[in-house]
């Protein structure tokens, strides 16, 4: 493990820390709609500056960017981690709160039943990721490139400008998901060489001003009402600060073994729902109308992302129990498989 986190370069590390920050953050104060005064406008700066949709979409990116190379055991590996989480979840529900049967339903099939969007579009990109990557390496850069132009005029500036999400989701579905997956192989396959880092990081910080300056105007619009419209997860402002930063971290390559340890639990911080955790200890939306609201949400996003650091520690052991009895289980299936004419046959025609 020590040699992986030595090769793993810090400056992509830090940035899925800091898009798991920003996710965190965001869900916390939500909508903002219980906000006002000085609140309402830090919700506004919060929201532009340290949002979902950023998140997600650096996450996928950086898949994209690597690849996901799925396998067998990464595939039982992300499985695990997932399930272990939800099941984790439902019992500190049980613990702390009330928990429909609906919602348990939810909880035991976290994939299947969508219980949490980005872990089931995840685990279907993952899937069809073998499949992207054969276009993806027979592609020619021209035919690359015009898919690309096309998919980002489609799903993401008509939704930035005009408000109309083709894909019904507000980016958080598997279209916005699979596209940046494209979008971050492709700036792996076609580095933008001759795009300085200083473009990078004035394109970034512009989008974010033009962003910022975007949503004050629709708060105002709307009387006073909390609104983000240009930091959704499937608007070009919000692609235009990812894609930059994707690239400035992995032009600067830093290997910081802390980092490294830590953001190997990322996947099990987000699931894990660190805000839920720190509710327990205090509910910062008790200081929604007054001024230090603001530092307390920051340090409930702290506390709460320390705690799920720590149960990320404990649920890693049940997670590689249930992924070693997966492997059992396809063990045996694969054996069977090889015993049946028939399912050989499947097999053959498959492969």
């Amino acid at each position: 493990m020590s040699g992986n986190l030595k090769k793993r370069n810090s400056s992509v590390e830090l940035l899925r820390i800091f898009a798991l920050f920003s996710i965190i953050l965001s869900h916390l104060i939500g909508g903002g709609k219980q906000l006002s005064g000085v609140n309402l406008y830090y919700a506004v700066f919060a929201n532009t500056f340290f949002n979902a949709g950023t998140g997600v979409l650096i996450f996928m990116l950086i898949t994209g960017y690597f690849g996901a190379h799925l396998t067998q055991k990464r595939f039982n590996h992300a499985y695990s981690i997932i399930y272990v989480s939800s099941l984790f979840l439902l019992a500190f529900r049980f613990v702390f709160s009330t928990v429909e049967l609906k919602e348990t339903v939810y909880y035991l099939l976290p994939v299947t039943m969508r219980h949490s969007w980005y872990a089931s579009c995840y685990i279907f990109t993952l899937l069809l990721s073998p499949f992207f990557d054969k276009i993806i390496e027979k592609a020619d850069r021209k035919t690359y490139t015009r898919f690309v132009i096309v998919a980002i005029g489609l799903f993401y500036v008509i939704p930035t400008f005009f408000y109309y999400d083709i894909a019904n989701d507000r980016g958080k579905g598997l279209i916005n998901m699979v596209l940046a997956y494209f979008i971050g192989a492709y700036l792996r396959k076609y580095p933008p060489e001759s795009i300085t880092n200083k473009t990078l990081a004035l394109t970034a910080a512009g989008s974010l001003l033009f962003s910022f300056a975007g949503n004050i105007a629709a708060t105002l619009v709307r009387h006073g009402e909390c609104s983000y419209p240009f930091s959704r997860d499937c608007t070009v402002t919000v692609l235009l600060v990812a894609a930059p930063l994707l690239l400035l971290a992995v032009r600067k390559e830093r290997h910081i073994s802390a980092v490294n340890f830590v953001s190997g639990y990322v996947f099990y911080m987000f699931l894990t729902s660190p805000n839920s955790l720190a509710k327990v200890f205090y509910n910062v939306s008790k200081l929604s109308d007054r001024i230090v609201y603001i530092p307390a949400t920051f340090i409930s996003v702290i506390a709460g992302l320390c705690l799920s650091f720590a149960v990320a520690l404990i649920l890693q052991f049940p997670a590689k129990l249930l992924q070693k009895i997966l492997e059992i289980i396809e063990s045996f299936i694969y054996r069977l498989i090889n015993e049946k004419p028939m399912f050989r046959k499947i097999k053959n025609l498959w492969e």
